[in-house]
């Protein structure tokens, strides 16, 4: 589906490194809630860490996410 709608957009061998680029990934879907608790898996904002802890990075800098299992469904 995603090769169709680059090739309406773009030549063909842009669509060829557009797509040696693509990653294993995830969708998720978000709802806005409100009262989480501090240690509740969320979206936005800063993490739940001791301040004597770094936020996890990779190699390019970004955070990495993390996630409670028992919260997802």
């Amino acid at each position: 589906m995603i090769r169709e709608e680059l090739e309406k957009l773009v030549a063909p061998e842009i669509v060829k490194q557009i797509l040696a680029t693509e990653h294993e990934r995830v969708s998720l879907t978000v709802e806005k809630e409100a009262g989480l608790g501090l240690t509740v898996s969320k979206v936005g904002g800063r993490g739940y860490l001791p301040k004597m802890m770094d936020y996890p990075q990779n190699e390019a800098g970004r955070a990495i996410v993390a996630f409670g299992a028992g919260e997802l469904c």
